[in-house]
């Protein structure tokens, strides 16, 4: 209000995280309380200085930046001075990038896909694995739940015969949830429930989030020949993976490490993924065989295209709710929207752009996508 009476043009655009309507602006447009990250409704005047709800299409981030650039360039008074506070809402969220990356600092290496316990647990069937999005809590801000399931001191199996322990492993983690997907708190297909030491199955938590397995089909071991995905992992994370820079040798900002994958595929259902651990098939470990099993749960690949007609292979690949594509966090925690369309080539070797993104060393240039 000060600013006003001194002369100058007041705007406000973004997060606002109070439940007044802005006063001392000029104009406003401003999510309503924490605001979500796709699609969101905005409170602005309309022409007759009234408080009016507006809603929009796309990803806040994006929209609250192009509402700033216009009210700039387009609607201000360009012969005054002016305030313009511009408030990201993207910022405020615990990105799985950043927590790889101090993961690393603290041990040395990208946190493993999943821990292979199958020569250390007699009865391993249907039991549970721990995966890498347990091992990341402390550094999205879990603490407190990581230190309760303390994973890796006792089996996953174990860890959730205790009654309240498992109800805090089965609460939904926003961390891990695409605001847009429609889908349930806890996974409904018995592939990706974890058995417990009465052998009783119980259903994890629904996530979003898979890490980045092959350019292929998913599978637990490291390839031998990183340019081949059809016999083995070629991308960040797999069974018992210790990745670092120097395994790398694409270099972080051409490999993708996160992905969505979506709940519901019409006429199907994806599962999405499911959280802290993925189930033993066979006592082989979480190695998919019907893709309803295992490492779906956990891996993403592109033995389709990014958001596929729906299949049984269909469940391997990133998909999303988002229209054209889907998020990925690449290695050197940056986040990029990218195509359906991006060029993939399904065959037996890496020789396309989606491949060449997953494969962490095929030495091959990545180029526009």
């Amino acid at each position: 209000k000060l600013l006003q009476q001194a002369g100058y043009q007041t705007a406000v655009i973004g997060k606002w995280h109070l439940e007044s309507t802005p006063q001392g602006y000029d104009y406003y447009d401003v999510l309503k309380g924490q605001g979500p990250y796709y699609n969101p409704p905005m409170l602005t005047a309309d022409e007759h200085g009234q408080p009016v709800t507006r809603e929009h299409t796309g990803y806040t981030t994006e929209i609250i930046g192009d509402k700033a650039i216009s009210w700039l360039e387009k609607s201000r008074d360009k012969e005054k001075p002016f305030m313009l506070m511009f408030q990201h809402k993207a910022p405020h969220r615990n990105w799985m990038g950043l927590a790889m990356h101090n993961y690393r600092d603290v041990h040395k290496v990208f946190p493993s896909g999943y821990i292979d316990v199958r020569n250390t647990r007699p009865a391993i069937d249907n039991e549970g694995h721990w995966a890498w999005s347990a091992f990341i809590l402390p550094f999205i801000e879990q603490g407190n739940l990581y230190n309760l399931m303390q994973p890796g001191k006792d089996f996953a199996s174990a860890t959730i015969s205790n009654p309240a322990i498992l109800a805090a492993m089965q609460q939904n983690q926003g961390s891990f949830r695409c605001p847009s997907d429609d889908g349930p708190t806890l996974s409904t297909i018995i592939g990706q429930k974890i058995a417990d030491n009465n052998g009783k199955d119980q259903a994890m938590a629904v996530s979003n989030y898979v890490v980045s397995n092959s350019n292929g089909l998913l599978y637990g071991p490291r390839a031998t020949n990183l340019a081949d995905g059809y016999r083995a992992a070629t991308g960040a994370f797999w069974r018992d993976s210790d990745l670092t820079f120097g395994k790398m040798t694409d270099g972080s900002s051409s490999t993708v490490f996160v992905g969505e994958k979506t709940y519901t595929n019409s006429p199907g259902t994806n599962y999405a993924g499911s959280l802290w651990a993925a189930r033993d098939f066979n006592t082989r470990g979480p190695e998919q065989a019907s893709g309803f099993q295992g490492l779906v749960a956990i891996f993403g690949g592109a033995p389709e295209p990014i958001n596929p007609i729906y299949s049984v292979r269909s469940r391997q690949c990133f998909s999303s709710k988002h229209p054209g594509g889907a998020q990925f966090v690449f290695g050197d925690g940056s986040v990029h929207f990218v195509s359906e369309n991006i060029d993939l080539v399904v065959d037996t070797v890496i020789n396309s752009t989606l491949e060449r993104l997953i494969g962490t060393s095929d030495g091959q240039v990545v180029g526009e996508y």
